[in-house]
């Protein structure tokens, strides 16, 4: 699903109730023909909803991290067994993430803030897609 609008439309706060990052003052949330109650982006993410900023550096990268921390930051259940991480794993994801967008960097290790913006959008949105919305 995508929303658009004119700037102040409301669309991003809209998004940020879906997601749970804002709360719900009204109306009902369904899913699936299920009612939902996402109180915080774990609640969001928990039901396959993801939320791709459009402020990348302010609200969708941690800019001093690399490529592949930020990518794989929210998708991290995906490629832990218990408390240990598989980084192979991890990297296998990332690099599939980064050959499918075209993302030019010099490796996954690359720190995000470097890269030029367009980069750092598809970054956003490899990292959304991670998480295996529905």
């Amino acid at each position: 699903l995508g929303v658009s609008g004119l700037m102040g439309a409301g669309r991003t706060e809209l998004m940020k109730v879906l997601y749970g990052a804002l709360p719900r003052s009204s109306g009902k949330v369904r899913l699936v023909q299920q009612e939902i109650h996402n109180t915080c982006p774990q609640d969001g993410l928990n039901h396959g909803i993801v939320y791709i900023s459009e402020d990348r550096k302010g609200d969708g990268l941690i800019l001093g991290m690399s490529v592949k921390e930020n990518m794989s930051l929210t998708a991290l259940a995906y490629f832990s067994q218990s408390i240990q991480i598989d980084h192979k794993a991890e990297q296998l994801a990332v690099g599939d993430f980064i050959t499918m967008f075209n993302i030019k960097t010099p490796s996954q290790e690359q720190q995000i803030g470097l890269l030029s913006g367009g980069n750092q959008q598809k970054v956003a949105i490899a990292k959304g897609l991670m998480t295996r919305p529905k």
